[in-house]
């Protein structure tokens, strides 16, 4: 049995340091994947500018095209824009720019909303990378005590 110590004090050895590389090849792979989600999420928030721009063009030539009409319109009846064809005219122009503003607001807050959790994901990822080196050098610390305090007798580390 003297002679299988050697051999059991090496296994012991070897799982001690193969649990302290999967530890920290686990906190690799976590951080990997939370920069790439958190790529998306920046994507996501480009997308999401990209897509207000569209929305407030689409407002700008809607507004044009409803105000022409109404000057038409007015024309046509032979109504000057003057006074409740004036307001009419306005509130129309005030309508969209309160709806353009909306839709500004909507966008930053929907970019901000990516941007942070682009953020949040990224630390996500340095703490779980951060936290396997931790957990891999309590791992080789238990498992090379116990092995000293076994006297190079096995003992189960895990």
């Amino acid at each position: 049995m003297a002679a299988a110590l050697p051999v059991f004090a090496g296994i012991s050895i070897l799982g001690t340091g193969l649990g302290a590389y999967g530890a920290i090849q686990a906190g690799n792979a976590q951080r990997k994947v939370a920069y790439q989600n958190a790529d998306i999420a920046e994507q996501n928030a480009e997308q999401a500018g990209i897509a207000t721009a569209d929305e407030l063009r689409q407002l700008t030539r809607q507004t044009s095209i409803t105000l022409g009409k109404q000057r038409a319109g007015f024309g046509f009846a032979g109504v000057k824009r003057t006074g409740t064809a004036l307001d009419v005219l306005t509130e129309t122009a005030n309508l969209a720019d309160r709806d353009a503003y909306k839709i500004q607001q909507r966008g930053y807050f929907e970019q901000r909303g990516y941007l942070q959790q682009a953020s949040n994901l990224r630390y996500a990822g340095d703490v779980a990378r951060k936290q396997s080196r931790i957990t891999a050098g309590s791992t080789l610390l238990t498992g090379f005590g116990n092995l000293g305090l076994s006297g190079a007798r096995p003992v189960a580390t895990g």
